[in-house]
């Protein structure tokens, strides 16, 4: 398949509103419907194209559901922060 029918079967299927929903929040199979089919077939060029911007995209088939969220935010929130702390008076 030529990139030109690939990048059009992907518009097809509807990338940028997947895309969108999940900016905006949880996107729900029994809510969003063709957003949930289009996600599924799509997952690989979803997350590749929100990893652009710093997100990964959790997929729970079994229960429904899916969002995007930064990596980093997660792991700050496992992890408390320790600040760095210079000593200025050697400057």
């Amino acid at each position: 398949m030529s990139p030109a029918a690939a990048s059009g079967a992907t518009a097809e299927l509807g990338l940028p509103p997947v895309v969108t929903q999940l900016m905006k929040g949880v996107l729900y199979r029994d809510t969003h419907e063709k957003a949930w089919r289009d996600l599924l077939q799509l997952q690989a060029q979803a997350r590749d194209y929100v990893a652009l911007i710093g997100l990964t995209i959790t997929i729970d088939e079994a229960e429904g559901y899916a969002f995007s969220e930064r990596p980093l935010l997660r792991a700050m929130s496992a992890t408390p922060l320790v600040p760095w702390l210079r000593d200025h008076s050697s400057a």
